[in-house]
């Protein structure tokens, strides 16, 4: 008699692709860099609080100002790479553009309180 074995090989499953998801985290994305733009736009405004300041940190100032510019765009670019690469393994990717805009606010806030600092 002959024994034939068959090794049975799992056989990887692909989860399946969820439209609302992929279409909510682009639509996400896109506001986030709506509001990216915009927060970089208004930042170089804050430049104006040393108008009327007597004795300032003109280096902590500077400092704020450019975290407040070129944050929001980091925050958008990591809020990207993250849901594409949650997207590319099928996984839910909408929760990556609503850290993102977290991240966003928070960085720029701090920007925007390191210039209050300077500004003393």
């Amino acid at each position: 008699m002959s024994e034939s074995t068959t090794s049975a090989v799992p056989v990887p499953v692909r989860r399946p692709v969820r439209a609302w998801d992929v279409v909510l985290t682009i639509v996400l994305l896109v506001l986030l860099a709506l509001v990216a733009a915009f927060a970089s736009a208004i930042a170089p405004w804050f430049g104006m609080a040393g108008d009327f300041c007597r004795v300032c940190d003109g280096d902590l100032m500077t400092t704020g100002m450019l975290v407040s510019l070129l944050s929001p765009w980091v925050a958008w670019l990591a809020a990207v790479v993250v849901g594409i690469v949650l997207m590319v393994r099928r996984r839910l990717a909408f929760w990556a553009p609503l850290a993102g805009f977290g991240l966003l606010l928070a960085s720029w806030f701090l920007g925007f309180g390191l210039l209050g600092l300077g500004a003393g």
